[in-house]
This record gives structure tokens, C-alpha cells and sequence, in this order.
């Protein structure tokens, strides 16, 4: 049996509409059934449609990395600098702002090959940790978040739409460089 080959790379402009893809159909196979459907179909055009992503890139406002499985695009994570948001949080943190693996590519491990790239920036850019929110009902996120290291310090809401959600606040800090 040959091995899957996966990749993880920095991605721009040029893959704006595969990271697009991606984000739209996973947040939606995610969220549609907890979601009134106008409001998540907004949700997707502010955030994910081709140009909305674009726009952000085009900006420099975050970063992307995509994960492929032998070539084909699979998942997505977006981050970018800023401090966690609760009392004392740290100012010198990363906030992973997406991170999506399309349903027919998981189980290859794309999540946390993403999340493995995610703590490799921070430590090269000597981030103090991570930080993310997470719907609080999301437990298949809330429980891949855990297995990696990160633990609850707020709340927060995220606002769909006409509904508001709690979400978790979650943290991950790193050890200082030697």
C-alpha cells in the first residue's frame, strides 16, 4: 500500500478560491444544521466566498496554509498576529482563526498536520502561545482542541447573523526560546 503524501504550505492570492472551497463547504457541513439558514448562507458570503478571502489576502490582514493529500486540496487554517483577548492575556500571541478540513479528507490527519504547522510559526516567530475561539456546543472541535494542548480562559460571542453563540476562548502557551 503506498503512502499518502501530505503537504502544508503558505498559500496567497493564487489559491484564493481553493481556500475558499474549502471554507465554505466545511463551515457549512459544520454549522448548517445549528444555523438559520439566511443567516449562514451571510456568514459564508462575508467570510468565505472567493473575494471576501481574496480581499483578505490582498490586505495582509492574516495568513493561510493549505494541506493537500497526494495533491488535492483538503484543509485550511488562517491566523494571524494578535494578543488574547481576556484579562492579562498575552499581547505577543498568534490567533488561529480558521481551521477546516473538508469532510471526504479527514482521517488523513490534516488537522493536526495544520496544527502542528500553526505551532511551528508561533515558536519561529517567538509567539508567547496561541489562542482561539470555539462554539461551545462544537464538541468535535472543542475535543480536537483539548487533544492538542489548549485549555478554556473565556468566553466570548460570536455573533451569526440575527443569533448570538458562546464561544470558548482557548489557549495554548509556549515555552519561551532558549
Amino acid at each position: 500500500m503506498q503512502q499518502s503524501i501530505v503537504e502544508i504550505r503558505t498559500v496567497g492570492v493564487e489559491a484564493a478560491e481553493t481556500v475558499a472551497k474549502i471554507g465554505m463547504s466545511s463551515f457549512r457541513d459544520a454549522y448548517a444544521a445549528h444555523s438559520d439558514p439566511a443567516d449562514l448562507e451571510a456568514h459564508l458570503q462575508e467570510s468565505f466566498a472567493p473575494q471576501a478571502v481574496r480581499a483578505c489576502m490582498e490586505r495582509g490582514e492574516s495568513q493561510y496554509l493549505l494541506a493537500s493529500v497526494d495533491g488535492r486540496p483538503g484543509g485550511i487554517a488562517k491566523y494571524r498576529p494578535a494578543a488574547c483577548p481576556v484579562p492579562g492575556g498575552a499581547t505577543d500571541a498568534l490567533e488561529l482563526q480558521q481551521l477546516y478540513v473538508l469532510a471526504s479528507m479527514q482521517r488523513h490527519g490534516l488537522g493536526r498536520r495544520l496544527m502542528d504547522a500553526m505551532l511551528s510559526i508561533a515558536r519561529r516567530e517567538q509567539r508567547s502561545g496561541i489562542w482561539l475561539s470555539c462554539w461551545q456546543d462544537a464538541d468535535w472541535a472543542m475535543n480536537f482542541y483539548r487533544k492538542n494542548g489548549f485549555a478554556t480562559v473565556g468566553t466570548a460571542d460570536f455573533v451569526l447573523g440575527t443569533t448570538s453563540y458562546c464561544d470558548f476562548l482557548l489557549w495554548q502557551a509556549l515555552p519561551p526560546a532558549n
